[in-house]
Parts: structure tokens; sequence; C-alpha cells
């Protein structure tokens, strides 16, 4: 048939809202949270460093990532309604002289070839075990990636969706990135 024929990409990547439809259907996906990836320049006072990072579905990122919040060594992860937080890898907020409850200038490319700033309060700083990770690393609201970016909202075609799947793929790893 003409679908058996579609690469990956073709068959998932029609919008944000018909994977989320798909997800919705699959039996053996358990949980799923859209992602964001952006990255550009973070500033506090006169400090400035890249970053990396993702917005995220606050409420959902928990059901995929239950074990999310053993990686945060201050502060906290936003809860659900919150916007305008972000968390901070170690390495990047000691970079940057950054402590929860700061409030930061995150500067991105947006998709039209412009640098767009929003500002993010700390809410929390993480350690991930991987020191070169915890260098750059940012997590924040889907909002503020999407503001960052210059997107509309919801993303559609651009978002991530992490995955948590009940079949042998989540033994081994229990949340899987979908691009």
């Amino acid at each position: 048939s003409e679908r058996s024929r579609m690469t990956s990409a073709e068959l998932v990547i029609d919008s944000g809202e018909s994977l989320a439809e798909l997800l919705d259907q699959t039996e053996a996906v358990e949980a799923y949270a859209a992602s964001l990836s952006f990255g550009g320049l973070i500033a506090k006072d006169d400090n400035t460093t890249t970053f990396f990072g993702s917005g995220v579905e606050v409420p959902k990122m928990y059901d995929v990532l239950p074990q999310t919040d053993k990686i945060v060594v201050d502060g906290r992860f936003p809860e659900k309604g919150e916007e305008g937080f972000c968390v901070l890898g170690s390495g990047l907020a000691k970079n940057i002289g950054a402590v929860v409850g700061d409030l930061v200038v995150l500067m991105a490319n947006t998709i039209h070839g412009q640098v767009n700033a929003v500002d993010a309060e700390v809410s929390g700083i993480v350690k991930t075990g991987i020191p070169i990770v915890d260098e750059g690393l940012l997590i924040s609201d889907m909002k503020i990636a999407i503001d960052a970016r210059s997107l509309m909202n919801p993303p559609t075609g651009v978002a991530n969706y992490l995955i948590t799947a009940i079949n042998q793929i989540s033994e081994a790893y229990p949340a899987c990135v979908l691009y």
C-alpha cells in the first residue's frame, strides 16, 4: 500500500495534533509529552554563555519521566500551570552565577532568522551526573521555548515527543525521544 512505502517521518510529521492523536490511539504508549528543542545565549547580570535545552509540557512531563525530581539539587521543577520558569544544569548555573529565584535572559534565534529575548525565573538547579551536559542544560516550560523561537502556539510539526511505551523497548529505555 501507499502508506507502507512511506518513511517514518512522512507518517508522523503531518502536524503536532495528528501525532498526538496517533499517540493517544497507540495501545503501547503509556504516556507522552511534547518538547521543543532550542538553544542560544543565557545571561545574568554581566555573565553570558551558551545553553541548549527543551521547552516541555510540564504537566505531562512527570508522567513520562517520573524520576525527574531526583536530579534536582536545589529548588524544583515548575508545577502544572506555572509559566516563565526554567531549570538549569548545575554547571550552567555556576558559570553565570545563577541561583533559584534569579531572573535570567534567554536569547535564541527565531524561525524567521532574527534574535529574540525572553525572561525566565530559575526555579531549580539539576545535576544529571554528566558534567558536560550540566554545563549547558536548560529545561523550561513550553511557553518559554515558543516565545524564544517566536512560534505560533501550539507548535505543529516542530515538537518532539518524549514517549514512555509499555513494551520491551521501554524496559531498556524508559523514555524514548521520537523525532
